[in-house]
């Protein structure tokens, strides 16, 4: 007996984790058993073959049928990169959040990486209120932590800074505008909102995970483990799945847009002897390929400096790419051009570039969730220097992705 129950549990050790169906770019649709799932590449054992795909060629995993979240009540967490979590219950101890997910899963991650919470998620006009609500906030760019009551039927907000959690992790702290601080049970919270602000050091999105209850993960990496699916969220936040929870793995990064397919809805651009130095679609200043350090870029934006681009994202995207740098077929002077990129005002990140550097381009990768207005600014910089001849950027492949 004891010699079967080994036979047994090897045969299951040495199983495929799960049936499901890859798609790739060129549109095949490879079937079969998932044999592994790595930072690179997902191999399906189709008929006894191995098939390996990177991850670069696919769409999609289908895994299992879809469901959703239906429980009698439930509370959803948002994180800080987009990741949706339906939970049964939650408590914040000091700095660290435990949820206990639908599925019956049980997880902990740092405070830092929550965006908001909504208790009372089962009911559509509850959810619908309270997405108005955080939209209306970042529209109106409010920079306060909220605490949320019902009241009469109502939500009321109160705004403040939101502290770390009790011991008992049935409390946090809660200090109002008005300076006053009290302790908070969460009991009697229909929904807390953290003033993050953009976080520029997130990870990159590498696929969008959902699972049977609706759960969305949004992953900078998911590798295949002996017991599921381990998920590192783009906010650093780390979850682990069994395989038959998992409903599809996305690898498609949502909708794709072209910066040079927007219309900037404030354009300021440098004037010589009253003629302007407009800003260039797909060609560079002189109307030629865009090409750095010796590779031609068939999308992308010319800049001269001073030029400034401002794009009313609405808040529809979370990761914008390029690959910035000094043009091989413009000439001008030596010295520095400054990339300057902001969110709502504030600057995500700045560059300096000098033709006289050896490598004279740089990959640009940053997470712009809810950024409702970037803003793009290339200008003359070092030394005081005010002249802006020949100094220009190129910003090859620039996009913005969901």
């Amino acid at each position: 007996m004891y010699a079967t129950r080994v036979f047994i549990a090897a045969l299951i050790a040495a199983a495929p984790l799960n049936a499901a169906e890859l798609r790739t770019l060129q549109g095949e649709t490879i079937s079969g058993d998932i044999a592994s799932i790595t930072a690179k590449e997902v191999t399906i054992l189709r008929n006894g073959v191995r098939v390996a795909t990177p991850l670069a060629q696919i769409l999609h995993v289908d895994c299992n049928p879809a469901g959703k979240a239906s429980a009698e009540h439930f509370i959803d967490i948002e994180l800080t990169d987009g990741t949706l979590l339906h939970c049964e219950k939650y408590t914040i101890k000091g700095r660290d959040v435990s949820a206990k997910l639908l599925t019956g899963k049980e997880f902990s991650f740092p405070l830092a990486t929550v965006s908001n919470l909504i208790t009372e998620a089962q009911v559509e006009k509850t959810r619908k209120e309270w997405s108005d609500r955080i939209s209306d906030r970042k529209a109106k760019k409010k920079r306060r932590d909220v605490l949320a009551v019902r009241r009469d039927g109502f939500l009321n907000a109160l705004e403040g800074t939101l502290g770390d959690g009790q011991d008992s992790g049935e409390v946090i702290a809660f200090t109002s505008t008005s300076g006053n601080s009290r302790a908070v049970s969460l009991s009697g919270v229909a929904g807390l909102i953290f003033e993050r602000g953009v976080d520029v050091n997130a990870g990159p999105l590498v696929c969008k995970i959902t699972d049977t209850l609706g759960d969305t993960f949004v992953a900078s990496k998911a590798v295949s483990t002996s017991s599921g699916l381990s998920i590192t969220t783009s906010c650093g936040a780390v979850f682990e799945l069994t395989m038959p929870t998992v409903v599809r793995l996305d690898y498609s990064g949502g909708k794709l847009a072209w910066l040079s397919d927007f219309e900037p809805s404030q354009v300021t651009e440098s004037f010589v002897d009253n003629n302007p130095f407009h800003y260039k679609r797909e060609r560079n200043l002189e109307d030629g390929q865009l090409r750095l350090d010796n590779v031609i870029y068939a999308r992308g934006l010319a800049l001269h400096a001073t030029t400034e681009l401002e794009y009313d994202l609405k808040g529809d995207y979370r990761e914008f790419k390029a690959v910035a740098g000094i043009d091989d077929l413009i000439g001008g002077l030596p010295g520095a051009t400054i990339l300057r990129i902001e969110g709502d005002g504030k600057l995500l990140k700045e560059f300096s570039f000098d033709r006289r550097d050896k490598v004279r381009h740089r990959e640009i990768v940053l997470n712009i969730k809810d950024v409702q207005k970037l803003k793009i600014r290339v200008a003359p910089g070092g030394d005081g220097l005010k002249l802006d001849l020949g100094l220009h950027l190129d910003l090859a492949d620039a996009k913005v992705s969901k």
